[in-house]
């Protein structure tokens, strides 16, 4: 708000429904027809972006701004909801260059926990996954591949929390998630388990990948 000419745009001009991408890394590139990139960072903790235009008297006034953005999460964008520009949040699948998605969330669930952590095993175990947030479902995978609200088996969650039980005899690569309720999805966990008697018996479609 105390320098609102910190970061000027190079003369472009756009047609009704077109974008322009510019990518806040501090790098001040600003000529027209290349990638643009100001000179400042957006704070991942919290912070502000206003966009101000030449007032015709020598000074500034605000056009737009978002003041005080929450924490941003990686790979999840943050801005206004589609068809309603009173309403801010959290979209999970980004669309730069596109009109924002039409539905947000405004919070995300917290990861679950898993009970025996990652490590060498020669005996099989009971492993327990426990959701940590009420109401959201937890999603995992047992070949490696990540999980997410379109990927993998899911333990609902109901109005409570829950949690599943997994018999781990060979090496195992666990991922998982929560997710759903209105929430956004928590980040992945992972845990390999290697049972190394076993791992010579084993082909490379018991093992999938190696995480963790």
């Amino acid at each position: 708000l105390e320098d609102p000419g910190q970061w000027i745009f190079p003369s472009a001009s756009i047609a009704p429904g077109q974008r322009i991408i510019v990518f806040a890394t501090g790098k001040d590139w600003r000529i027209s027809g290349v990638e643009l990139h100001t000179n400042f960072k957006l704070g991942t903790g919290g912070d502000s972006v206003i966009l101000s235009v030449p007032d015709g008297a020598g000074g500034w006034s605000t056009e737009d701004s978002i003041l005080d953005y929450p924490p941003q999460v990686t790979d999840v964008s943050y801005g206004r909801v589609s068809g309603a520009p009173d309403a801010l949040g959290y979209f999970e699948t980004p669309t730069p260059g596109q009109a924002n998605p039409s539905t947000s969330v405004s919070i995300f669930a917290e990861p679950p926990v898993f009970s025996v952590n990652r490590g060498y095993f020669d005996t099989p175990f009971t492993l327990t996954i426990s959701g940590v947030t009420t109401g959201a479902n937890i999603i995992y995978t047992t070949d490696g591949s990540r999980p997410s609200p379109a990927n993998g088996t899911r333990v609902n969650a109901d109005s409570g929390t829950t949690s599943v039980e997994l018999t781990i005899n060979h090496t195992s690569i666990i991922r998982a998630c929560s997710s759903g309720n209105g929430m956004g999805t928590s980040r992945v966990i992972t845990h390999t388990y290697l049972f190394a008697e076993k791992v010579l018996q084993q082909s490379a479609s018991d093992v999938p990948g190696v995480y963790g």
